[in-house]
């Protein structure tokens, strides 16, 4: 079995996933690492630039005199259609968030770190 990324030009070997899913391909920014066994792709991962809407920040003398959502609002109208997040480490981000309209999922969030090229070379698949 071969690991490798796979190029946008490939991504049609998978499309019929995403289809079964009912998600649309990435976009072409995201990256793709496929195995294969001969030439069948067996398995993949995608790693994707998501959007999200944070930090936000508010001079102290202005908290409560700026509408903080109309901030947002003009971000959604600035990049047009899709999704975005927002981490809300703390209630009171949460119900910043859900006070402009966002809805908040029933999914955990985990963080990873993206090592050092040199500690890149180090891995092997």
């Amino acid at each position: 079995m071969l690991t490798r990324r796979l190029p946008t030009e490939e991504w049609n070997k998978i499309a019929h996933v995403f289809e079964a899913n009912g998600v649309a391909l990435p976009d072409a920014s995201s990256a793709i690492v496929a195995t294969e066994d001969a030439d069948r792709i067996v398995a993949f991962t995608v790693m994707q630039w998501v959007p999200h809407v944070e930090p936000m920040w508010i001079d102290q003398a202005y908290r409560g005199r700026v509408y903080w959502p109309t901030m947002i609002h003009r971000l959604e109208a600035t990049l047009g259609t899709g999704t975005y997040y927002a981490f809300a480490p703390s209630q009171r981000i949460a119900r910043m968030a859900q006070l402009a309209g966002l809805v908040s999922l029933p999914r955990a969030v985990y963080e990873g770190h993206i090592p050092s090229k040199e500690g890149l070379n180090a891995f092997s698949c």
